[in-house]
């Protein structure tokens, strides 16, 4: 697998980890309430 293709994996993963982070507390209030 070619190395660019590893560096861009990881740069998405880094830019959607914290959406994922933000995400995720707030569709589980949403179910709680």
């Amino acid at each position: 697998v070619p190395f660019v293709i590893l560096q861009t994996i990881g740069v998405v993963i880094l830019l959607f980890v914290p959406k994922i982070i933000t995400w995720l507390p707030a569709q589980m209030g949403a179910a709680g309430l």
